[in-house]
């Protein structure tokens, strides 16, 4: 069965009537309690009687105990689509890290490979690059 949406007092409130207790659970107001009895049964989770803003029945139908069997910890629905566009952002942020980060590099080696060059076009270095070092012939 797929997942339904439900609040954390829709969750008290099916918990509850799982383990045989109507009353309305410990922590939660009369008003709360009657709201997700109202939505549980627009979901067909449960069935209730109720008068004006008063609760004086309710039951799980067969869909809210299949529903508590396939889902017992009752996780609502993941949001693919918002996972897939976050996957999106993160990626589209690596590859803009990635670039600037190829992009300095290749910045950085041309600005020592066009400093070395106008070095030698100054003859800072009469030998040429600067690392070379002079060879002397055996012969002397």
């Amino acid at each position: 069965m797929e997942r339904i949406r439900l609040s954390s007092e829709e969750k008290k409130v099916l918990r509850e009537l799982r383990r045989g207790n109507t009353d309305v659970p410990v922590g939660m107001c009369h008003y709360a309690y009657f709201d997700a009895v109202v939505s549980l049964t627009e979901k067909r989770l449960i069935l209730s009687r109720t008068n004006y803003d008063e609760v004086i029945d309710t039951r799980l139908t067969p869909k809210g105990y299949a529903y508590m069997n396939g889902n017992p910890r009752l996780l609502n629905p993941v949001n693919w689509t918002m996972v897939a566009a976050i996957a999106a952002c993160v990626a589209a942020v690596a590859a803009t890290l990635a670039l600037f980060v190829s992009w300095h590099n290749g910045c950085f080696i041309n600005y020592h490979y066009l400093c070395l060059r106008y070095a030698q076009r100054t003859r800072l270095y009469p030998t040429g690059m600067a690392h070379e070092t002079r060879r002397w012939d055996a012969r002397g």
